[in-house]
């Protein structure tokens, strides 16, 4: 990226000053997880081009994936085929229980969103965001962000009467 032009070398300053600004855990959290949705793009679809069906598929695995904190990943190994067509092939009453948090689920759509942006700057996507980030994306991240919601109001009701 930013390789030729007049202005390459402006480019690549620009650049690394910007990465300067941000905090080392959130370049590796988003360097994590951009690895896990082009495997998750490279195994499911064969091939990284950034679209909204497979933002979505993506995050609602994500959102429904069985999870365990502090659990590490084999080296090298960020995404779980079998794990997704399993989860893909539940039905709602088996969803899991314990839900990610809207935070992390945004952390992943805006590593994709990183990934979508460098193909667009290098004319290999031409989907605009707001295709990319289409009704259902957007109606599946308010699910995740109301349900945590709901879920202290429901303890609080239990806890009251």
């Amino acid at each position: 990226m930013y390789t030729s032009g007049a202005y390459a070398e402006h480019a690549r300053r620009v650049l690394r000053d910007d990465a300067d600004g941000v905090p080392r855990n959130t370049l590796l959290a988003y360097e994590r997880k951009g690895a896990e949705f082009q495997e998750f793009c490279v195994q499911i679809h064969g091939d990284l081009t950034v679209t909204e069906e497979k933002v979505f598929s993506f995050l609602y695995y994500q959102c429904y994936r069985k999870t365990r904190r502090g659990t590490k990943r084999p080296t090298g190994k960020h995404f779980d085929k079998d794990d997704y067509m399993k989860v893909m092939g539940q039905v709602n009453d088996e969803l899991n229980v314990k839900p990610v948090g809207y935070d992390v689920v945004n952390q992943y759509l805006c590593s994709i969103l990183k990934i979508w942006k460098e193909q667009v700057d290098m004319s290999a996507n031409n989907l605009s965001k707001d295709q990319i980030k289409a009704s259902r994306v957007l109606k599946l991240l308010n699910t995740v962000r109301s349900r945590k919601k709901n879920g202290k109001e429901t303890f609080c009701r239990k806890n009251i009467v």
